[in-house]
């Protein structure tokens, strides 16, 4: 039997709407096993306060970098 793998594709609008703690509940009880991330050449969105826990992967240096309030690390 073909068992189909759970996966979800991130987007750079996907990233924004991650943060809502209703859709990250989701997110875990569907108990995904893999996230995918579609490779940004920049980050998609300035880290700010509001932004504070995004996340995005860096095509440039094969990296996932999260933004921790003031700047992407």
């Amino acid at each position: 039997m073909f068992k189909r793998s759970k996966a979800i594709i991130i987007t750079s609008i996907v990233v924004a709407v991650l943060m809502s703690a209703s859709l990250i509940f989701i997110v875990r009880a569907q108990q995904l096993e893999s996230i995918n991330f579609v490779p940004q050449a920049t980050a998609p969105i300035t880290c700010d306060t509001n932004s504070k826990g995004a996340v995005y992967f860096d095509s440039g240096t094969n990296s996932l970098f999260k933004c921790n309030g003031t700047t992407w690390a």
